[in-house]
């Protein structure tokens, strides 16, 4: 892990520059990422989300490697692939293998949006809420 640290660190200073206010550059960087992402949000119903979540569930998604070819936002579709041999199709009425075609042809970036949510998703499952259709959308979903 040690060894990583520099090539990070390299990788931050490109991206980042040398600036004055390094905080204050980051909440921008992150600032900017949140509006991409909920500009790209993909908008699914709430059968989708809901087998998203469920394929996901208990998922450890690290964070990126070195390449966003890497980034595990972009294999999210596997578990709802994979999920076609549990009762998910019967659960929420959509087909998985169709849903995972769909999520594998999204753009990076609507990639990225959907992880989000299934991270908020699962992050909040624990607190008290009225319905899936708010969870979802507390956790930044487009519901159709």
């Amino acid at each position: 892990m040690a060894q990583d640290r520099p090539r990070i660190s390299k990788r931050y200073h490109e991206f980042v520059g040398q600036p004055d206010n390094y905080s204050g550059r980051v909440n921008s960087i992150i600032s900017r990422y949140q509006s991409i992402v909920l500009d790209a949000m993909p908008e699914l119903t709430q059968g989708e989300w809901l087998a998203i979540m469920d394929a996901n569930n208990g998922t450890v998604f690290p964070g990126p490697d070195e390449s966003s070819e890497l980034d595990p936002a972009r294999y999210a579709w596997m578990n709802v692939a994979d999920s076609e041999s549990y009762t998910v199709k019967e659960q929420f009425g959509i087909d998985t293998l169709e849903l995972a075609k769909k999520m594998k042809a999204m753009s990076f970036v609507e990639q990225c949006g959907v992880m989000e949510v299934i991270q908020k998703f699962w992050e909040k499952s624990d607190q008290e809420v009225a319905n899936y259709h708010e969870m979802l959308t507390a956790a930044g979903a487009k519901v159709k």
